[in-house]
């Protein structure tokens, strides 16, 4: 998405302004920023190794945050004090408006192409906590200022905490009652449930494409067939017309669970490519001993990578399974399928979505994905803690396209056919907006119908 020319220029500016005894925190904010800068998803630099230990000791904002059209709203309050209610404004820390602070995080933070609105993933609950202590502030005393629900405003100096702390007050302090009752942990699993005011409909949770128990393609694959025979025979003996797949918060997985799944939902086409050619940028580095790629596969990269006039190396397609075509279950659904999809939807739930909605195989109710619509980098990656610092950078290594129509700009999301976007209301309350307008085109269907 950015030019060579452009990165020399940006890594000469930045090392310009590093020394010796420049401080971790500003080293780390200005390898965020060129990390940012490559504009993939898939591409991330975390201030050390272990992200979870490192979330949990920093002490920081004791509130679990939610961002909602560049505002930023308490959800629970993690501190003792009963005067901070959930769904109270933060309009100020430290003398900094919060609109400056949720900026610099956004341009810090790595997210596909040109999206912007799944920036705001870094926004919320732990990850705005982390990021705000990484990339603003690390000081012990916050100064807040709130706009309450009543519309006043009011400035606390509360201290910085710990996550477990924070978690704890969540549960204790009586203001987080009534919300905490709404987001009651959920045992997320693939599921099937049949909505009682919604006649011939099937709701499918899935909630990521892997699990415990899946270590290898074979297993992944297996896993949707068993799910999915198992689900079509009840679908079609409880003469299911609707099937709404939940892909909200799925960060993907395995690729080939995306593959097999879309396999049991074409209709119209018996077989259908999936992905496109892939693209590496070098075929030899100094640092591919940093990456997943095994030693045999390293010695023999030159039958695998095929060059190409613009210097770049193409993955040869016998050497790539993706290529394959996926081919039509005797099983398949033959109902109206439609997919509820975010901001946290991505990678590998990014391109089902994608190839779903080139194909007019769905209609897609939500918000833009996490991914872009024309292909993501993946495949194999690059892992490396920087020696001095700790820094962790992580780099895919592969450039994938899928094989989609330009109906949507490629380098964006997967746009949905229903743009719908949650407001405080619908947080606060736990209503879900998105999902009442799957409702209502279902029954328009219905009623149409008749």
């Amino acid at each position: 998405y950015n030019t060579p020319a452009y990165f020399d220029q940006l890594i000469d500016s930045l090392k310009s302004s590093c020394d010796d005894s420049v401080p971790f925190y500003e080293l780390y904010q200005k390898v965020a920023l060129l990390n940012a800068r490559i504009n993939c998803s898939h591409s991330y630099a975390i201030p050390t190794a272990n992200l979870q230990k490192y979330m949990l000791s920093v002490k920081s904002i004791p509130f679990y945050v939610i961002p909602v059209r560049d505002r930023l709203y308490v959800l629970f309050n993690g501190t003792t004090s009963e005067s901070i209610k959930p769904g109270d404004e933060i309009l100020s820390i430290n003398g900094m408006p919060i609109i400056t602070i949720m900026n610099k995080i956004r341009a810090n933070f790595w997210t596909d192409g040109k999206i912007e609105l799944s920036k705001n993933v870094a926004l919320q609950g732990r990850l705005f906590r982390t990021f705000y202590y990484s990339l603003v502030d690390q000081s012990d005393q916050l100064e807040i200022t709130f706009r309450t629900k009543e519309g006043q405003e009011v400035t606390q100096t509360v201290p910085a905490a710990s996550t477990l702390t924070a978690m704890r007050n969540y549960r204790k302090n009586p203001v987080n009652a009534e919300i905490m009752s709404f987001y009651k942990k959920q045992n997320r699993k693939w599921n099937v449930k049949y909505p009682e005011d919604l006649p011939s409909t099937a709701v499918v949770t899935i909630p990521g494409f892997g699990g415990k128990k899946i270590q290898d393609e074979d297993a992944a694959k297996a896993y949707v067939e068993q799910f999915m025979d198992k689900a079509m025979k009840a679908i079609k003996k409880k003469n299911i017309q609707h099937l709404v797949f939940e892909f909200r918060y799925n960060s993907g997985g395995w690729d080939i669970m995306g593959t097999t799944l879309i396999s049991f939902l074409l209709q119209d086409q018996d077989s259908i490519a999936y992905y496109g050619p892939g693209y590496a940028a070098t075929n030899q580095s100094e640092f591919l001993k940093y990456s997943d790629i095994s030693q045999y596969e390293l010695d023999n990269l030159s039958k695998v990578l095929e060059p190409m006039p613009d210097g770049s190396y193409k993955l040869k397609e016998e050497f790539n399974a993706s290529h394959g075509m996926v081919q039509k279950r005797a099983n398949a659904f033959e109902g109206n399928v439609f997919i509820l999809m975010d901001e946290y939807t991505g990678s590998a739930a990014v391109e089902f979505c994608a190839i779903m909605k080139s194909n007019k195989l769905a209609t897609l109710i939500g918000q833009e994905t996490n991914g872009t619509y024309g292909g993501l980098n993946g495949s194999t990656f690059i892992d490396m803690v920087l020696p001095n610092s700790g820094i962790k950078v992580h780099t895919p290594l592969v450039r994938g396209y899928m094989k989609v129509e330009p109906v949507q700009p490629m380098d964006r999301g997967v746009l949905p056919d229903h743009d719908v976007a949650l407001e405080i209301e619908d947080i606060l309350m736990r209503r879900d907006r998105q999902f009442e307008k799957v409702k209502e085109l279902i029954l328009e269907q219905n009623n149409s119908s008749e």
